[in-house]
């Protein structure tokens, strides 16, 4: 009975004489696509110019490299092959500096995009155990390379009698 009464009370609070009004009804989905669409456009546009920075900062490495090999003839190619030499170098530095900016960028995005699709905790579970695979791996290399010295120096008496023998049957048969 009571909420009948607020049902009424509601309806005509919200009925309007023109019916342009309305409630919305909020879809979660179609705000999920629409952040999804934006943030994976804004990750292309960043993918782009990491490409564009990367071609750049190549291009930077090529020209120093190219400073660095032709010798200069007088003083006025010395100074002006410093000239190119420090100018490539900041170029690079810069052009590293922004890769490195666009890469941060583009994971905070990616981090973003991943909450906003429910992948982000799948991926950062993947990621931790791809890193303790890596690291276990890593000590079982190195367990196995210290058990081989290990072994390698218990049986050493054995090679070198093994070594003394061999030679003495040889020199023993002349």
């Amino acid at each position: 009975m009571l909420f009948k009464k607020i049902q009424v009370i509601i309806k005509r609070l919200l009925k309007s004489k023109n019916d342009s009004v309305e409630i919305m009804i909020h879809n979660p989905k179609i705000y999920k696509d629409d952040i999804s669409k934006t943030l994976s456009y804004k990750i292309s546009e960043i993918d782009r110019e990491i490409i564009i920075c990367s071609k750049n900062l190549l291009e930077a490495k090529k020209i120093q490299i190219h400073s660095s090999i032709v010798k200069p003839n007088g003083l006025l190619s010395s100074i002006q092959n410093r000239w190119i030499t420090t100018a490539t170098n900041k170029s690079a530095q810069w052009h590293q500096n922004e890769i490195r900016r666009l890469y941060q960028q583009r994971f905070e995005l990616q981090n973003k995009l991943d909450k906003a699709e429910g992948k982000f905790w799948i991926k950062r579970v993947l990621r931790w155990l791809s890193y303790l695979l890596i690291i276990t791996v890593c000590i079982i290399a190195i367990i196995l390379l210290i058990l081989g010295l290990m072994m390698s120096f218990y049986l050493l008496p054995l090679w070198i009698i093994m070594i003394i023998s061999y030679i003495y049957i040889k020199n023993s048969r002349k």
